[in-house]
């Protein structure tokens, strides 16, 4: 499975089929089918009747390859690839409802508990030893050890063998109810995936995170290089910044996104955004990098966008960064 195949499964739950067809004399793929349909089911996935088609068709080795990677895609987005361990064991049961008390308890201990002394916190001799590996100072009759599962003063994992961690009270095992199944759709058409999972990362109304912005790059690297699908609005500048950045980057879109300047970027921390995405760095402006050199027309098209701002609010904007202002003057050499 591609990078953009996992991302259209994550962001549409759309698979697309492209493994080897079957050869003559394979056996019947139904028997593993059912299995990967199986467990599908168990992860709250179901394949439309097209998808299963699809998979029927596959021989043996092509239904065997699809349905691995199928499967450890959704544990990647479910995150049933990884180990999860709530720090209380019976977790949500064992929360304390008082937290905020807990966080109080935890700061006493962590400042003011020490080796060979009474407990500070309810005053008995001889409870308050140090847990491996993080050698915190912790009492045994304050907090249950047969309820964390790491340390309770810094969270870090503490050894399975420390005399703090006492077994886990059995529970009896409990059927957990999957919910609603969700639909596996048989992908088509990639480009068109791909433009309709962009247009929803653009549209949203809060600062994309680290993972979705690495989506965003891959998505725009499989759109149409016309730009015809390009929002009239994107409600977040720094996802502004990114898109506008990362095709000019492109020398495919770079001629189409350079019309769009005079359009979307309003303001000269718009620009400075861009121009940070365009040398390598964030469009939050935390860091800004050092400027890459512009070609000459996108240069001339940068400094007519801000020849045309108000004074006022280009100066302000300047101001506001000034390390960032300062790097870019090297390179628009207004």
């Amino acid at each position: 499975m591609s990078v953009l195949s996992s991302v259209l499964l994550r962001r549409l739950r759309t698979v697309y089929v492209d493994q080897a067809g079957p050869r003559p004399g394979d056996p019947s793929t139904a028997p593993g089918l059912v299995a990967l349909e199986a467990e599908l089911l168990d992860r709250g996935f179901a394949p439309t009747a097209e998808l299963h088609a699809a998979l029927a068709w596959l021989g043996p080795a092509g239904l065997g390859d699809a349905g691995r990677e199928l499967i450890r895609h959704i544990d990647a987005a479910l995150g049933a690839d990884r180990t999860h361990m709530p720090m209380f064991r019976s977790f949500p049961a064992s929360v304390p409802d008082d937290t905020f008390q807990l966080y109080v308890d935890r700061v006493f201990t962590l400042l003011l508990q020490w080796p060979n002394q009474p407990c500070v916190l309810c005053g008995t001799v001889g409870s308050v030893h140090p847990v491996s590996p993080c050698a915190h100072l912790v009492c045994g009759e304050c907090w249950d050890g047969a309820d964390y599962a790491g340390c309770p003063i810094c969270h870090r994992r503490i050894d399975g063998a420390d005399a703090f961690l006492k077994p886990e009270h059995s529970r009896g095992s409990r059927e957990l109810a999957v919910g609603p199944l969700k639909l596996l759709a048989l992908g088509k058409d990639a480009k068109a995936d791909a433009v309709r999972a962009l247009l929803r990362l653009l549209a949203r109304r809060t600062p994309l995170p680290p993972q979705d912005r690495d989506d965003v790059k891959i998505l725009l690297a499989h759109a149409p290089a016309d730009l015809g699908w390009f929002p009239e609005d994107i409600p977040v500048r720094q996802t502004k910044a990114l898109v506008l950045g990362m095709l000019l980057l492109d020398r495919h879109t770079r001629a189409a996104a350079t019309e769009l300047l005079a359009t979307h970027l309003t303001t000269a921390t718009d620009v400075l955004r861009l121009l940070c995405v365009w040398s390598g760095g964030e469009a939050d402006l935390l860091a800004p990098p050092r400027m890459r050199s512009l070609p000459r027309a996108l240069r001339r098209r940068l400094l007519g966008v801000l020849d045309k701002l108000a004074m006022p609010s280009l100066v302000e904007d300047v101001l506001r960064h000034p390390v960032g202002w300062k790097r870019a003057a090297e390179i628009l050499h207004p």
